[in-house]
């Protein structure tokens, strides 16, 4: 198999486009002509199921075999093109989107460390993008939460069964100086009360905080004012630049680790446990399979009246390239760029405890390891779905109306500048939309049909969109 040829023989900036069948064939190219519109200096690669395989190692992976997405699972194969990218095509910088984004503005907090000169090797290498408001659930760290194989499926039963709130809440929740104001305001307070320690008024006012913060009126103004007390760290997969291949290879390698896939029979386990704990317990054995879990899966979707879909589906960001990127942004603030750059092929990781242990004892430097680009409180810039201005995804449309155009550019409601439109509304996994006919159909009446006159103009005209109302 030819290797693919760059695009410019000098360009050092990349942004790769990946879609999956024909349903997003019209879709993908407004995420393509968006993106070249704004940026015409970067070499851009659509690249759909079949024209991705020639930027997947084609010399480790054999596609002509039946079982390569066992291999390769399609959830990480435009990650690994990415470093395919960065290793074999010597671009330093790949932007990555989602084949159901439109590109809105120059990407400018992505593009502004490469245009300002800044060496590879101090650049952060991750800039990403929020993903809705909450907290992900990542129980699949057998050294630190529940002691079992993961890929095996043994499990230590009292163990699995004994966490209650398997979620990243501590790492990736983040108070701001209002949190700490509401703290420091409550410790004074106390006084000399003699039967409430400074802990146990830090814990409360903490767990006030995290329950108030999901509360739909508090969360939208907090939000509009750019005060929410607390910001969640969770990354959305679709919209990333990777700075050399520092961070995108240890996000494969943390999706191989942890066998990131929805069959994963320990993840499958864990959202049925989370589903229905009591139906579990009951019949979930010490060693199981797959198939064992699905059983559990249909019984517990038989019992809350769903779907099994619906129930694993709501799980969907715990795994795949969205997970991995979030175990790696969690689990690894900080990482040595240049051991990385020295060794960026998909097989000669260091073990990362290697590199912990290395920091440790001082033989090296970090930088962190993940920049956010579009922080609520911080920044003025929608990279994301978090430019919807909602909590609950379901809502996600309820502001469009709102949002405006000036001077050639795109705001919210709230006078954020919008750069990317995610849809990020599950078009892949909607069964009824099975041609870009049907898919255009359900864009226009969920989200275009929303939009202002002056929006869709601008949309056509500054981005590039054909195919919209």
């Amino acid at each position: 198999m030819n290797l693919p040829k760059r695009l410019s023989p000098d360009n050092k900036t990349a942004c790769l486009i990946h879609s999956w069948g024909e349903k997003y064939s019209s879709l993908s190219k407004n995420s393509y002509n968006s993106f070249v519109k704004h940026h015409p200096d970067v070499d851009v690669y659509l690249l759909d199921e079949k024209e991705i395989i020639p930027f997947l190692y084609p010399e480790i992976y054999n596609f002509e075999d039946e079982d390569v997405s066992r291999a390769l699972p399609q959830a990480i194969r435009a990650y690994v093109a990415c470093n395919f990218m960065i290793d074999k095509m010597k671009y330093e910088k790949v932007i990555k989107l989602g084949g159901d984004t439109i590109t809105t503005g120059r990407l400018d907090e992505f593009m502004r460390d490469i245009e300002q000169g800044v060496p590879l090797k101090e650049r952060v290498p991750v800039l990403a993008s929020l993903d809705y408001y909450g907290s992900a659930e990542y129980p699949f760290f057998e050294d630190e939460f529940c002691g079992h194989d993961v890929k095996s499926g043994k499990v230590n039963r009292e163990e699995l069964f004994g966490y209650d709130n398997l979620t990243l809440i501590n790492t990736n929740a983040h108070f701001n100086k209002s949190a700490e104001g509401d703290y420091r305001k409550a410790l004074m307070e106390l006084g000399g009360k003699s039967n409430t320690t400074p802990e146990e008024v830090i814990s409360n006012m903490r767990d006030k905080i995290i329950s108030e913060s999901f509360d739909e009126e508090n969360y939208r103004e907090g939000y509009a004012k750019k005060d929410l007390k607390m910001e969640i760290h969770n990354l959305n997969a679709d919209v990333i630049c990777f700075n050399g291949a520092a961070g995108v290879s240890k996000i494969i390698a943390v999706f191989e680790k942890y066998n990131l896939l929805q069959n994963n029979p320990t993840a499958l386990a864990h959202i049925a446990i989370k589903t229905d704990k009591e139906l579990g317990k009951a019949i979930l054995p010490d060693r199981f399979s797959r198939e064992t879990v699905e059983i559990l899966l249909l019984l517990i979707a038989e019992k809350n009246k769903k779907s099994v879909k619906d129930i694993a589906g709501a799980f969907y960001h715990n795994l795949n390239e969205q997970g991995a990127l979030n175990i790696f942004a969690n689990k690894y603030p900080s990482i040595n760029v240049f051991q990385y750059l020295e060794d960026q092929a998909l097989g000669g990781l260091k073990d990362p405890k290697d590199l912990r242990d290395m920091h440790s004892r001082g033989e090296f430097e970090t930088i962190p390891s993940v920049e956010i680009v579009d922080l609520t409180n911080t920044t003025n810039v929608c990279y994301n779905v978090r430019g919807f201005g909602e909590l609950k995804p379901e809502n996600k449309n309820k502001n469009l109306k709102d949002f405006y155009v000036r001077d050639k550019k795109l705001y919210n409601h709230t006078g954020r500048e919008v750069k990317v439109f995610h849809y990020c509304d599950a078009i892949g996994s909607k069964e009824e939309l099975h041609n870009s006919s049907l898919v255009k159909e359900y864009l226009d009446e969920k989200f275009h049909s929303k939009f202002k006159e002056d929006v869709i103009e601008y949309l056509k005209d500054e981005c590039g969109c054909e195919n919209l109302l």
